[in-house]
């Protein structure tokens, strides 16, 4: 049973490339990481997902967390990646924080309410260390799925938004 992280694969009303966007709200559970998914306004690409840890404004890449994947198809719609196929299920821990890089396609966001989340222009998938700028009252349209450890059913509540103005394979 997979638990949802993110704040769901959403058209949401305004779509931009080029950032690096962190959800506000960090993983429920640890588990497997097995489907990266985002909102794409256009029509192929790459997005680079990573996971992270957060001290302040300031985030750390989990090593081993980061994914570069393949857009293909037309844009306008969930775009997904699952494992095992388009990528190895990987490990999450408990508290971290999803986030994801979009150049083209572009990611769907909001400013208009939300949670807010964490982004800045560029790819930050790949950091020791960054500090990145809050966008408050912003949301993403970013998700991912992780299976419990150990096989167990998950428990909890999904990671938050994620798909903001930064894009990313969400």
């Amino acid at each position: 049973m997979a638990n949802e992280a993110g704040s769901g694969c959403n058209d949401l009303s305004a779509g931009i490339g080029g950032y690096t966007f962190i959800s506000n709200v960090p993983a429920s559970l640890s588990g497997n990481c097995d489907r990266l998914a985002f909102y794409g306004t256009a029509d192929e690409g790459a997005a680079n997902f990573a996971f992270f840890t957060r001290d302040g404004n300031d985030f750390t890449t989990v090593p081993g967390t980061r994914q570069t994947l393949t857009v293909t198809g037309s844009g306008g719609r969930c775009i997904e990646f699952n494992a095992p196929g388009d990528f190895t299920a990987f490990a999450v821990s408990e508290g971290n924080y999803l986030g994801a890089y979009v150049v083209d396609p572009n990611q769907d966001y909001t400013n208009a309410g939300g949670p807010d989340i964490w982004g800045d222009g560029g790819d930050y998938t790949d950091i020791d260390s960054q500090t990145m700028t809050l966008h408050a009252d912003h949301e993403d349209a970013l998700t991912a799925d992780i299976t419990a450890a150990g096989g167990a059913a998950p428990t909890g509540t999904f990671f938050g938004p994620l798909c903001g103005p930064f894009g990313g394979v969400l």
